[in-house]
């Protein structure tokens, strides 16, 4: 018995216990403990299509170069950093130091534009790695900016000073770049070495344009297209932000092309309005509507049906986040011009359109048009240019160096507008595998 009464009081105080412990857990609402789970792996984000906050106007530290890339010449004072726009790693060989700094000589080009009657067509195909883009080669003419309103600009290739930035172009991987060091008012365009004209009152030019880096916007840099009936630039208008102001006495459409403006397209005349004010530019499409003009576009919200889908503009006018390849953001631009219209394309995508209407009328244009008739009656030859230019900004960064991506290059080239290679709608980013 004193046995079996020892079995029942240990039975009591150990049942006591375990109440005492449900008790416990049941007021901390957390119920009986359970083995703790390994984490679950997160999965990484898809790829961005819109941009980070901007990033600092500073580039990545130097890298191995590919094995198809020279490494720069040792007694170069540029290599510390790569230059901006410039993604490092990259998933194609790039050198990641400024041009200026890669041995000489530099390959030889081949010539790869198709020149028609009365177009052009190029793509870049060239197949030939790190070579030369200077003035004559390819069948392009090269214009440099030493400084705004300075003029003229200068065919030979800046090399670095105390006066001037270094500024230097070249091909690889089947596209032209420009690598340029920051500085006001400095900016550089290749041009076909030949005019055209426009075909029954319309002109169209295309170019493939990785505009949308928002690593340039901290250095005040972006790209531009421009038409003009200059055959040179020359400097030397008040228009001092954008490559398009430097065609003193010509008439010149010219949009310049960043992820804050999208395409602000401008036109510029040949002489001053008032007499005396400085003011040569007659419109540009964030202001035109005021004189009756329809407007449509520019706006990364607007909505558009494709196949069935509905997307935004935002989705064709695409954006590199910092340190991404050019390669998620090389868009094509068309800009359409009639004497009442004129029409922006990215990526095919229809992307502003401004149409004068009866009422319209502005300053030394006839009523009703948008551009002058001499830019498009057939009477006098015009001259695209492809490039980039850096503002007020640029200041803030001296002795850094800013890479500029292009590709394809059209004049009336008689076809529909089109994507770049690497635009696929749909796909992370709109950007096709790679």
């Amino acid at each position: 018995m004193p046995y079996l009464r020892q079995l029942v009081i240990l039975g009591l105080i150990a049942a006591a216990s375990i109440f005492a412990v449900g008790r416990t857990f049941a007021n901390t609402g957390r119920g009986w403990p359970v083995p703790t789970p390994p984490p679950r792996p997160v999965p990484a984000p898809p790829r961005p299509n819109v941009p980070a906050a901007p990033a600092p106007a500073m580039s990545q530290p130097m890298r191995v170069q590919n094995g198809s890339i020279p490494s720069p010449v040792g007694n170069c004072p540029f290599t510390i950093t790569n230059p901006i726009g410039q993604a490092n790693p990259s998933q194609e060989p790039e050198p990641m130091y400024p041009i200026e700094c890669a041995p000489e000589p530099m390959n030889a080009e081949p010539t790869t534009r198709i020149s028609g009657a009365n177009s052009w067509v190029d793509d870049f195909q060239t197949g030939v790695p790190m070579g030369n883009l200077e003035d004559g080669n390819m069948g392009y003419r090269v214009f440099r900016a030493m400084t705004y309103q300075k003029g003229p600009f200068t065919r030979a290739r800046l090399a670095c000073s105390g006066t001037f930035s270094c500024d230097q172009l070249f091909v690889n991987n089947n596209h032209w770049m420009d690598d340029e060091q920051v500085g006001f008012g400095f900016g550089a365009a290749i041009s076909p070495n030949r005019s055209f004209l426009p075909v029954n009152h319309e002109f169209v030019f295309d170019s493939d344009v990785a505009a949308g880096i928002t690593d340039y916007q901290p250095v005040d840099a972006h790209t531009e297209l421009a038409i003009s009936t200059a055959a040179v630039p020359t400097g030397g208008t008040n228009v001092q932000g954008d490559l398009g102001g430097q065609f003193k006495g010509a008439w010149t459409l010219f949009c310049p092309l960043s992820p804050q403006v999208g395409a602000d397209c401008q036109l510029m005349a040949p002489t001053e309005y008032p007499v005396g004010s400085h003011h040569y530019i007659r419109w540009t499409y964030s202001g035109v509507w005021q004189y009756s003009v329809k407007m449509w576009g520019d706006d990364p919200g607007v909505k558009v049906w494709v196949n069935g889908k509905l997307y935004h503009l935002s989705d064709f006018f695409r954006r590199c986040a910092h340190n991404q390849m050019d390669m998620y953001c090389r868009d094509r631009f068309r800009i359409d011009m009639t004497p009442s219209q004129l029409s922006v394309y990215v990526n095919g995508q229809l992307f502003l359109q401004a149409t004068a209407t009866a009422n319209t009328q502005i300053a030394d244009l006839p009523k009703g048009q948008l551009f002058p008739t001499q830019m498009l009656d057939g009477s006098t030859p015009l001259y695209t240019y492809v490039g980039d230019w850096m503002g007020s900004g640029a200041e803030h960064h001296p002795g850094l160096f800013v890479r500029y991506h292009f590709q394809h290059i059209a004049v009336n080239p008689g076809t529909p507008p089109s994507a770049s290679p690497s635009f696929c709608l749909g796909d992370p980013g709109n950007t096709c595998p790679m």
